[in-house]
């Protein structure tokens, strides 16, 4: 036993490690866009003094774990005095806001750890002490979830409550006590109000409640109860009630705003599923449900294998737990796997039981094998785990790299003067300029509106802020779609600024003929290779900059906006 702790403890060190290398990617620059939205979120929270949420597009349990943070930060910080009011909190989040992404990356790498633990706890309960070791060593070392853990993202703090509810519902399965129903209800709502797929957990909550149903009911001399008790059950209903009150608090203002929520909630749906976006769209092209196989080797190589391959040995082993573990997990794949957009992080909630699954075929096909040869499990542990954790070094090595966006802000700052008028795609894919734009001013960590209420919030606050900018190289930062250049020139922009993050789409297969998305494609395609048509007598590329081995990034590329030539 003391061996297994000790294995334990180095397997979850090992984990929170992975989960922090790389932490201070991009900082302080905001590269990518959705983490960006949420931080900047969770601290208006503070600088506008209510828990009224701006952003509606996730629940808001996660954006008030953050705020907790930033308000915690907050308080040191003035005891320190780094901070004498609200204002100078608000001056330090718009000039660096380094520390306040730090802090969510911190959270989310601990949540994914924390999750490594319950895995272990569910495969030792569910199976035993070798498949929950086992387990959590294969979620330590699993490539995506190390990855989707460096990030100020709500997704694996929803899956690490997914997780505990998922381990209540096999205590409710094993058990049947009250009290599992309503512990499972209130992580299942919790893990909803943080990400909204959390709800996937009412399908094995009620899974449990039936294979649990079913057993008692086929055991000997037991009364046989009517089948309406699967539906009509206080058990149940405990669970449902509890559910709904794990939801609300945490997202309360879904209740106050219910018609806000329930639009954005829905335009996100339709976003993911049907491909409203060009972004979300362009892997439609690859065959349904396939394309989670070739992501799962290709990200997670042979774990992803054993994890898939674990499903379907409970599949066919197809005792309890076995359904219990295995139908949710199969039928989430199923589902997501038939959306248009095509990302393996939106099954990350069913990752950690896919750990306890695969460990168990592993440790059920290895031990007849491994007794008396011990070499047996180390080679297997070389096998297994070495491609994976090839895979998670690169990638956290790629995150200590230069960015080939940071590279083009020098290039741009040493050789175009400020205050010239630059167009650019998009913010979070461009190089982070500092500059005035229609209708915001861009810091370098942030994008603040000029209707902002946060921007007037405090008294002093657009003083200091213009004070600061007048330290900085600023530019005139303008949209660039749909104008042509000799729009863009009538206009007085002198340079284009593309990147391939944002392109490089147009250059992919397409979407479906009959998707949403298709006649966006078509439009937005002929502009963008038009741009950069190396016949076009609009332009003239100046500089250029790819990724290579000391940088990592997209291809940026700066183009010089000439008169028209007729």
């Amino acid at each position: 036993m003391r061996r297994a702790s000790v294995f334990l403890v180095v397997t979850l060190l090992t984990g929170l490690g992975l989960r922090l290398w790389g932490s201070r990617w991009g900082l302080p620059y905001a590269f990518a866009f959705d983490e960006s939205l949420v931080v900047d979120n969770a601290a208006r929270f503070g600088i506008l003094h209510t828990l009224e949420p701006r952003f509606l597009a996730y629940p808001t349990l996660f954006l008030y774990e953050l705020f907790g943070l930033y308000a915690s930060y907050f308080a040191l910080g003035s005891l320190m005095g780094l901070f004498r009011n609200v204002t100078d909190f608000a001056f330090t989040f718009a000039t660096d806001p380094s520390v306040f992404y730090l802090l969510g990356r911190w959270a989310t790498a601990a949540a994914g750890t924390a999750t490594i633990g319950v895995v272990y706890l569910l495969g030792k309960r569910a199976f035993s002490l070798p498949v929950g070791l086992v387990a959590a060593a294969f979620l330590a070392f699993f490539p995506s979830h190390v990855g989707e853990s460096q990030w100020a993202l709500p997704d694996v703090t929803a899956t690490l409550l997914a997780t505990v509810a998922y381990l209540f519902c096999y205590l409710i399965y094993a058990h049947g006590q009250r009290r599992y129903y309503a512990a499972a209800g209130f992580t299942a709502g919790l893990a909803t109000s943080t990400m909204y797929n959390g709800a996937f957990m009412v399908f094995p909550l009620y899974l449990a409640h039936f294979l649990r149903w079913r057993e008692t009911e086929d055991s000997p001399g037991k009364t046989r109860r009517p089948w309406r008790s699967l539906v009509w059950n206080r058990s149940l209903l405990l669970a449902g009630l509890f559910l709904l009150g794990g939801f609300f608090l945490g997202s309360p203002y879904w209740l106050l705003r219910l018609p806000a929520f329930l639009a954005a909630y829905l335009g996100e749906a339709s976003e993911v599923m049907v491909g409203v976006t060009v972004g979300h769209a362009t892997g439609e092209g690859e065959l349904p449900w396939l394309w989670v196989l070739r992501q799962h080797w290709d990200i997670n190589q042979t774990m992803g294998a054993v994890f898939l391959l674990g499903v379907f040995y409970a599949l066919w082993r197809h005792k309890g737990q076995d359904w219990l573990l295995a139908l949710p997990t199969l039928a989430l794949i199923l589902f997501i796997g038939a959306w248009s957009m095509r990302n393996l992080e939106y099954l990350l909630p069913i990752w950690p039981i896919m750990a306890v699954l695969g460990a168990r075929m592993v440790v059920e096909l290895l031990t007849p094998l491994a007794r008396g040869r011990s070499w047996v499990w180390a080679a297997a542990a070389v096998v297994l785990l070495s491609l994976p954790l090839a895979s998670i070094v690169r990638s956290n090595l790629a995150l200590g790299q230069r960015d080939t966006r940071v590279v083009a802000k020098e290039w741009i700052e040493t050789n175009i003067p400020k205050e010239t008028a630059l167009a650019f795609d998009w913010y979070h894919y461009s190089p982070p300029l500092v500059g005035t734009g229609e209708n915001y001013i861009r810091y370098p960590g942030t994008q603040i509106s000029l209707q902002s209420q946060a921007y007037g919030a405090q008294a002093g606050l657009r003083e200091r802020l213009e004070g600061f900018l007048s330290t900085q190289t600023t530019y005139q930062l303008r949209s660039l779609y749909p104008k042509t250049p000799d729009e863009l020139h009538q206009e007085g922009v002198e340079y284009i600024i593309l990147s391939s993050y944002y392109y490089s789409r147009y250059f992919e297969t397409p979407p479906r003929v009959d998707s949403p998305a298709r006649p966006i494609f078509e439009r937005e395609g002929v502009y963008f290779k038009e741009l950069l048509d190396p016949g076009n007598r609009g332009l003239a590329l100046v500089a250029e900059f790819r990724p290579d081995s000391a940088t990592s990034g997209p291809t940026i590329k700066v183009l010089k906006v000439l008169r028209e030539t007729k």
